[in-house]
């Protein structure tokens, strides 16, 4: 019996030991990230409720956002497509602007998702490339201090000052995201999930749904300044602004996120 127990014991311990030499880095492919010195990194993530593998897609984020910080790792979830609820059903997340994301980006498939404006990507190659954008340096940077809220009147203006670590051309995009949104979900196993909370879901565009083009020169700043009234179901205390700048040729080039309230 001690024999077996020390056998049991040791193949414990090797078994241990192989999942403690699973580090960080050979799990997503690099090294482990300074944040605070990286540029952050946008998630589109197009998705439905009645998409059962949309929660797999999910649980990568919330792992994604466990490791480097939901400011450091930002994501939209866009209902729209075959696979979603409109927002005209009381039970529906998808608005006509996510629908018409989809269709632009030709998301035909769910899970899919953008990493900084890349190429449509599976849920399952979405850490490696996230790690990767991580690596970058941003050569925009970007503050949302000056935004402010009336709860009065419910009128958001967003001001998004925007400043060049290098000369700099593009297009401001500005979204409106809610969590905390209690609603049903098919789930991986084939059931229905009638009290799932979604997060970062998107729920507006605040300017020009593609964006508004800028010119920021190296080392100059430019401030760009939106009004926006909330509509009276989304909880502002659930709300956050989402701003990036973007261009054909390096992606999403920086993006940053703050609360409503």
């Amino acid at each position: 019996m001690k024999i077996k127990n020390f056998l049991l014991l040791s193949l414990a311990a090797v078994a241990f030991a192989a999942c403690d030499n699973i580090s960080e880095s050979e799990r997503y492919g690099k090294d482990p990230v300074d944040v605070q010195k990286a540029k952050n990194v946008l998630i589109e993530d197009f998705t439905g409720q009645k998409c059962i593998n949309c929660p797999k897609a999910t649980d990568v984020i919330h792992e994604l956002q466990g490791l480097y910080g939901e400011d450091h790792v930002i994501a939209v979830a866009i209902h729209g497509g075959a696979l979603s609820l409109p927002e005209t059903n009381p039970k529906g997340l998808a608005t006509e602007q996510g629908k018409a994301y989809h269709e632009h980006w030709n998301v035909t498939t769910w899970p899919k998702g953008k990493i900084d404006r890349g190429e449509n990507l599976e849920f399952t190659s979405w850490s490696a490339e996230v790690v990767k954008r991580l690596q970058m340096k941003p050569i925009v940077d970007l503050d949302l201090s000056g935004t402010t809220y009336d709860a009065t009147s419910r009128k958001l203006n967003v001001a998004v000052k925007m400043t060049g670590n290098e000369a700099v051309e593009g297009k401001l995009q500005i979204w409106l995201i809610e969590d905390n949104i209690v609603l049903p979900q098919q789930m991986p196993d084939g059931s229905l999930n009638k009290n799932y909370v979604h997060n970062h879901v998107f729920r507006a565009s605040v300017n020009d749904p593609y964006g508004t083009p800028v010119m920021v020169a190296k080392a100059a700043s430019e401030t760009k300044q939106f009004d926006y009234t909330l509509a009276e179901k989304y909880k502002p205390e659930n709300m956050s602004v989402v701003a990036f700048v973007y261009n054909d040729a390096g992606g999403v080039l920086q993006v940053i996120k703050k609360k409503i309230q």
